[in-house]
């Protein structure tokens, strides 16, 4: 059990871990008591509620502490399992706290935070599915095509190098994803080089051989 949604039931009796783990919200469970750290999701929650027990208590006003936060993680538990938090959300937002703190740089900071929402969560995914298969080498293609309406790999034997084909125009905006999507994914022994707009001329395949609508590189 990593969290308090999980194999959660109405007998469970909640309370807060004298020695809570940095890096796990609940452990330490035995029968129907979960010690949970509340600092990892919940801590702005438990230090308003701290504080105005503490203020109730210096008026000499009995309070059950004990019995408030274990009904406080039921409600909390069960609004877990309404709005479908998940594992797998829970490893994006740690994902999303990592690029935030500048562990993948500030160039990666910079370009993802100029996304979409949407655009943000396809990254934070393709992140997780990178480290989940070794970091896979066609993770930069698999990440790159749905980003752009039209996008294809190609491989210059002759001069060693790839070359990514995007159908889109070369605005900030999209060079800014395409960067992103570099220092996240790409092999940096490799060259590679962006081809915008306009695709070169390959021959045997006809929709790139249009004139007017071809480039020389």
């Amino acid at each position: 059990m990593a969290h308090i949604w999980e194999n959660y039931n109405t007998s469970v009796d909640f309370s807060i871990s004298d020695k809570p783990c940095p890096y796990q919200e609940v452990y330490g469970a035995g029968g129907n008591f979960i010690s949970v750290n509340p600092c990892i999701r919940y801590y702005d929650i438990f230090e308003k509620i701290a504080g105005r027990i503490k203020q109730e208590q210096d008026k000499d006003v009995d309070i059950d502490y004990r019995g408030i936060v274990n009904i406080l993680f039921h409600v909390l538990a069960n609004i877990d399992r309404i709005k479908g938090f998940n594992k797998k959300f829970a490893v994006l937002q740690m994902i999303d706290d990592d690029i935030q703190s500048g562990r993948f740089g500030h160039k990666v900071k910079e370009n993802y935070n100029h996304l979409a929402l949407g655009e943000k969560y396809h990254i934070l995914r393709y992140i997780n599915i990178y480290y989940e298969n070794a970091q896979r080498r066609n993770v930069f293609y698999e990440a790159l095509k749905p980003l752009y309406s039209e996008a294809a790999l190609f491989y210059d034997r002759r001069e060693d190098k790839f070359l990514i084909y995007i159908a889109d125009e070369d605005s900030d905006y999209n060079k800014a994803k395409l960067d992103l999507l570099k220092n996240l994914f790409w092999d940096f022994n490799k060259k590679l080089e962006a081809v915008w707009k306009n695709c070169f001329g390959i021959v045997g395949v006809d929709k790139t051989m249009i004139i007017g609508e071809t480039q020389i590189i």
